[in-house]
Parts: structure tokens; sequence; C-alpha cells
């Protein structure tokens, strides 16, 4: 037998009045309909089927969605089979422990503040001898910036226990304890928090490892990023002194003995690569189409730079080409 009781938030009196409130709804299930009956990805198993339960508390905070589940012992499998829209999720354990691990993997036991991080092309396992409760945040990919959405070597396990991560697992529990509550607080100022600080945990945890000292390898290092991410219009200094894990000082410092800075020589590439495809190109691509490839806020931004480099319009370029 299913129970299914929804609760929708409603305004509150006094200091939340004006504010941007989730739609919140509360689902109980309960024997073997009702575990195969939930609404969260994977398949469900347990010893005892007919005394399953589980709560499902659920708050849409616009892209973002916030959920609460509280369950009986099982064992589940979170199938990644299925990656045709893809979402990045962040799990952490509010109430007992769970044995998770990828298919053929080593078991990682995870208590109390422990938290893991997937998307849905991972699949991992996990079982739950007694109960449990967990707190997830799910978004698509797409509500991250461009930098963040290769997850193609996003670790499956536990997160190290790093400053930023346990901050935001306790935001997560405040935030599901806050479900039970009256919302007093914005929720898409809540859900642009919370995208930000996954973007923050990806870049923690998927870095790549930093440059050796020096500041000739931090620039060749810099200068490889910016080859592989030319493209992507929020490529700017300090993203890039961050991908590389060193200071935004320590990266100008090492473009100083150099006749460009970062940010000049950034721009020199893009209009380089704007400059090869106008010569190349056999059919005028538009302003917008070339701004848009190379990284440009707008095509009035890229025309304004192109002439400043090359002393003429992209049309008078591309017409005096050889």
């Amino acid at each position: 037998m299913t129970v299914d009781r929804r609760v929708t938030a409603t305004p509150s009196d006094g200091d939340g009045a004006g504010i941007v409130r989730p739609r919140i709804e509360r689902r109980r299930y309960t024997g073997e309909d009702g575990m195969r009956g939930l609404p969260v990805e994977g398949r469900f198993e347990s010893r005892d089927p007919e005394e399953f339960e589980a709560e499902v508390v659920r708050a849409e905070l616009g892209a973002l969605v916030l959920r609460r589940t509280t369950m009986t012992a099982h064992r589940a499998m979170v199938d990644g089979s299925d990656a045709g829209a893809d979402i990045l999720r962040l799990m952490t354990v509010q109430h007992g422990s769970v044995l998770a691990a990828p298919p053929g993997g080593r078991p990682v036991r995870l208590e109390v503040g422990d938290a893991l991080l997937t998307c849905r092309a991972r699949t991992y396992v996990y079982q739950a001898d007694g109960p449990i409760a967990i707190v997830a945040s799910t978004l698509p990919v797409t509500s991250l910036p461009p930098l963040a959405r290769r997850l193609d070597d996003l670790p499956v396990g536990p997160l190290p226990h790093t400053p930023l991560v346990d901050a935001v697992v306790a935001l997560l529990v405040e935030l599901a304890r806050r479900l039970d509550e009256p919302w007093l607080f914005d929720a898409d100022f809540a859900a642009r928090g919370l995208i930000d600080l996954q973007t923050a945990i990806l870049s923690e945890v998927m870095a790549p490892p930093p440059p050796a000292p020096g500041p000739d390898r931090v620039r060749a290092a810099a200068v490889d990023h910016i080859e592989r991410h030319l493209g992507d219009p929020g490529l700017r200094p300090p993203q890039i002194a961050a991908a590389l894990g060193v200071s935004l000082r320590y990266l100008h410092r090492a473009f100083d003995e150099t006749d460009s800075t970062v940010a000049r020589y950034l721009r020199d590439r893009r209009l380089e690569e704007v400059a090869r495809t106008l010569r190349a190109g056999e059919r005028q691509p538009s302003l917008q189409h070339l701004a848009e490839r190379y990284g440009f806020s707008g095509q009035d931004q890229l025309a304004r730079a192109f002439r400043r480099r090359y002393g003429s319009s992209m049309t008078e370029y591309r017409a005096a080409r050889p």
C-alpha cells in the first residue's frame, strides 16, 4: 500500500513576506508497491518488502531540486544508462549509514556528514542495513558554468572532508530541516548559492594537479588551459588562476617577463583565431557566430577589438586576403 500526501509551501507572516518560496511536496510510501513507486532513480530491494517505509520531501528551487528521503533498510542500484539529460547530484547522509560503491569497485561506508557527488551517467550501488535519511541536491548540468560541465572525470565515491565540502553539507542538512518549517528566505537565492557551491566543489575535486613551481611552468600551463578553453566566454584570468591552483597575483607575475598580460594574451589568441577563420572560410561567417565561437560577449565587442588589433573591419580584412 502507498500513502501519498502532498504539502505546498504557503506564505507566512512577518519577515518572510514578499520572498520566492519553493513548491514543497511530501509523500509517504509503504510496502512492496510503495518501494516500486518511489520517484527516485534506481532499483530498490528489501529483505522484508512488506515492512518497507519511506518518506520523500521534495522542494523545487528553480532548476534545482532539494530532496530529503527517509527509508527503512534496503539495497539500491542507481543505473547510469540514462544519460540523455544529464544531472549532477550531491548527496549527504543525515541519519544512519550507507555502504556505497561503483559496480565492481570497493564499497565505502558513508556515515553522517559524509557526501557523495555523482551524475546520472555514473552507476553506483549502495546498501543501508538500517533506517537512513539522505539529503540530495539535484540540478541539470546545463545550470553549471561551461567549465564545470565536463563530468567525464567525475569521481564516484565519497568526497574528502575539506572545509568547502563540510560547509556545503551543513547547509544542505539545514535546508532539509527547514522543509518542515515555514520557508522564510528566498528560494531563488538559495538555488543560486547551492549551484555556485556545487560548482566550487567540482573545481576542487576535479582540479588538475598544480603546476610545478616557477613562472615558466605556470605560464605554460596557463597557455595550455587557454588553448583548450578558448571558446568559453566565461574564461577570464581569475578562472584560469583557479583552474591552475595558483593565486591571481602569481598568474599575472608569470606573464611579467613577456610583452603581454594574461588578459591581452587571451584576447589576442581569440582574435588570431577569428582572423584565421576569415582567411580560410569560403563563406563569410556572421559576426554573431564568430563572437560566440571564440568567446566574445557579443558582436560589437568583437568588431571593436578586431579593428584595434588589425586596423580594419573584418569584412575589409577578409576581402584583402591573398
